[in-house]
């Protein structure tokens, strides 16, 4: 590791700091038995557990409709399989080579069997009921979290552990070859010698603030933003990138059921007279305060956090803010190399005084960019901006200033999304679930292109509606009207919000660009069914019931038309006819590439597109975790 990388290292590990707090969560979680248990054996009573998280519309939604145009919604336990069994991981994966090591566990760059799809796959070893309880919320928190800049959890393996303290487990993720935002920000400043541009900056952190608005609105808080957790998905400037590890993530709503209340001496003049009568003072001059678990890197926690105090999606923001200062600047506003500690640093953040941004530093930097920056650095996080605020400042709705979102004129938009689509749309809902399966299957190669054409629609918020859907037609002239485009975002899974998902958007325009192999469809049958046929009691399951028993007639009817069979053999789908289904879908792909084709070679990194090549070259370590426990991967 190189010296300047092991120097911003060492100030970069998470942790949970409170003890105090931590054994009040753990008895609170005693208390309410499985409010922290986010998995069980029973698919209901794991869609019931995590229905109860506070602020996530994590509750399957019934959808009642007859016609073909209406979402489908896949169980997320479905899409995202867990296995248990010992050794199955590596029946299943071939691992390639280690990218990292830590007393938590490692992070491995695998290789499917099958389908030759490549993984990051970080493996973990639990051994306290703290330690479990990270990585059950982590799984869960991705597991519902469908954007383009969070990281992708595909599969989780667990071992049979054979003490009961420890345990094994395996997270399947996408690989992300490009280096972490330290690596790039170190890379300029002590690399380059050259700063940052502001639009190479706003372009990088409209796609975190992208991502932090999704999480925030859904009432999660990341609690460990900062530079090693955005990763890039390649060595390109112009890569997307990903915010990872949500190892110390939690729902703030939970997080304030689960605060302790406490006695605090009061401060000021009313303190200093509780010093002077300690007897008076223990009563009348202490006050009640809640106490929320403090968790995270201590170089990018807000002050509310450090003080323990009440903290919600806000404390997130200010770390966002000191990476912003990193981004333009190289410097740490709280951090000074050889000089400052964790405790200093946390000394420096609770200072209620506000922020300054030296003048020799930003005296190049727009003022529009100091200002975002100093919003976000905002000590009162009733002031402090929010993510979705953050975005619609002027700096970022400056027409010069680079996007990665709305760019038609790359080339990657073009009538066939489009028609892809539709396509998708006028598909039974049983072919439409199992290409969103199918679509799990798909190698970075192959969903890269399908990415940038969303990107391409969407306006920011990693959702898709009608009117985007159909803005974007009109720029490439594709005609598209208003009714057609409301049919679509309802097919691809608009909820009462109308808007649909990325997972899904992948998932319909692969269906006309990608033929898949028979044995992902086989592999995908396997997961639908149960001793070896489709029936529909276990379909409104996996549906969440958003297939009602008529769809179910009028899908079964149409592979058994021509066929003698009995009323009960009728109602079931076998592997013939689940391959009769899914041929109707077939479509001449335009590059008819499929997952199963070899896609590295063995041992080998996968090549860089683009530039700089340079910084391929420098990139000694592409990919970095750290686990929730603090330990480096």
């Amino acid at each position: 590791m190189a010296p300047w990388r092991s120097a911003w290292r060492s100030k970069s590990l998470p942790q949970i700091i409170d003890s105090q707090a931590t054994q009040a969560t753990q008895s609170s979680l005693q208390r309410k038995g499985s409010a922290g248990n986010f998995y069980a054996k029973d698919g209901d009573s794991t869609r019931s557990s995590r229905s109860r998280m506070q602020g996530v519309d994590a509750t399957p939604r019934t959808i009642y409709s007859s016609g073909p145009g209406v979402a489908v919604e896949v169980n997320s336990d479905l899409l995202c399989s867990r296995h248990e069994g010992l050794q199955e991981v590596f029946d299943n994966y071939e691992f390639i080579s280690a990218v990292g090591s830590g007393a938590f566990g490692r992070v491995l760059r695998a290789k499917h069997r099958c389908g030759g799809q490549m993984r990051a796959c970080k493996a973990l070893t639990t051994s306290t009921p703290l330690e479990r309880k990270l990585v059950d919320t982590e799984i869960a928190i991705l597991k519902v979290l469908n954007h383009p800049h969070v990281l992708q959890l595909y599969e989780v393996y667990f071992e049979p552990s054979t003490t009961e303290r420890r345990r094994k487990v395996y997270l399947l993720t996408e690989l992300c070859t490009g280096g972490d935002l330290l690596f790039r920000i170190a890379y300029h400043y002590q690399m380059l010698k050259c700063p940052m541009t502001e639009g190479h900056v706003a372009y990088q952190l409209r796609q975190l603030l992208s991502a932090a608005m999704y999480c925030h609105q859904r009432g999660i808080v990341h609690r460990d933003v900062k530079p090693d957790n955005v990763l890039f998905v390649d060595a390109t400037a112009s890569s997307t990138l990903k915010l990872i590890d949500f190892g110390l993530a939690g729902f703030a709503q939970q997080l304030r059921e689960n605060a302790i209340e406490v006695s605090m001496p009061r401060s000021k003049s009313l303190g200093r007279l509780a010093k002077i009568l300690p007897k008076i003072g223990a009563r009348w001059f202490h006050v009640r305060k809640q106490m929320m678990q403090r968790a995270g890197t201590a170089f990018y926690m807000a002050p509310e956090m450090i003080n323990a105090g009440v903290y919600d999606q806000k404390a997130d923001m200010f770390s966002i803010g000191a990476i912003m200062c990193e981004m333009l600047t190289g410097w740490h506003p709280f951090y000074t190399p050889n000089v400052d500690d964790a405790q200093s640093v946390q000394a420096k953040i609770i200072v209620p005084k506000p922020v300054m941004l030296p003048d020799e530093l930003f005296c190049n930097i727009s003022e529009e960019a100091c200002d975002v920056c100093q919003r976000l650095l905002e000590k009162d996080p009733a002031r402090r901006l929010s993510a979705e605020q953050a975005l619609q400042h002027p700096w970022f709705l400056n027409p010069d200033m680079p996007t990665p979102y709305g760019n038609v004129h790359t080339g990657v938009l073009n009538a066939q999304v489009f028609e892809g689509l539709k396509q998708y749309a006028s598909y039974n809902k049983l072919q439409r679930a199992s290409l969103q399966l199918l679509a799990q299957e798909l190698a970075e190669e192959q969903v890269q292109e399908l990415r940038d054409a969303f990107l391409a629609i969407d306006t920011g918020d990693g959702q898709l509606d009608a009117l985007e859907l159909q803005e974007a037609a009109r720029k490439v002239d594709y005609e598209l009207s208003a009714e057609e485009a409301s049919e679509l975002i309802a097919a691809l899974g608009g909820t009462s919000q109308q808007r649909a998902g990325y997972r899904e958007f992948i998932a319909a325009a692969a269906s006309s660009t990608v033929q898949y192999s028979p044995g992902q469809l086989m592999r995908c049958f396997e997961k639908l069914s149960t001793g070896g046929v489709i029936r529909y009691q276990e379909m409104t399951n996996l549906f969440c019931n958003s297939i009602s028993e008529s769809e179910w007639e009028d899908i079964t009817k149409s592979c058994t038309a021509d066929r003698e069979e009995s009323p009960a053999s009728k109602s079931r789908i076998g592997l013939d006819k689940f391959m009769s289904i899914m041929h109707d879908s077939k479509q001449e792909a335009s590059r008819p590439v499929t997952s199963e084709m070899p896609l590295h070679v063995h041992g080998e990194d996968p090549k860089p597109t683009g530039s700089p090549t340079k910084f391929w070259q420098r990139c000694t370590e592409p990919l970095c975790w750290l686990t929730g426990d603090g330990a480096e991967l």
